[in-house]
């Protein structure tokens, strides 16, 4: 399985809410990988069929939609001129 190792703070950055370890692990568990945590760092084993998991913006995207935060992706307005 594909490893990442992310900066925890920017993930908590990205979702505008703090973790404790825990929680954090909990949740990445829940989105079918597994995380451990080292100065700073969070690593996390992904499994293969969640590439988009494999970058912060990714991981904070799923933890939006898991934590009722902000669900799919953003609505664009488009206007014909």
């Amino acid at each position: 399985m594909p490893v990442v190792k992310l900066f925890l703070d920017r993930i908590e950055r990205l979702i505008k809410k703090s973790f404790s370890k825990e929680e954090l692990r909990e949740l990445l568990f829940r989105l079918k990988a597994e995380a451990e945590f080292e100065n700073g760092y969070v690593v996390v084993e992904i499994n293969s069929d969640r590439p988009d998991l494999m970058i912060s913006e990714g991981i904070a995207r799923a933890l939006k939609g898991l934590l009722d935060i902000e669900k799919g992706y953003p609505r664009y307005n488009y206007y014909n001129e």
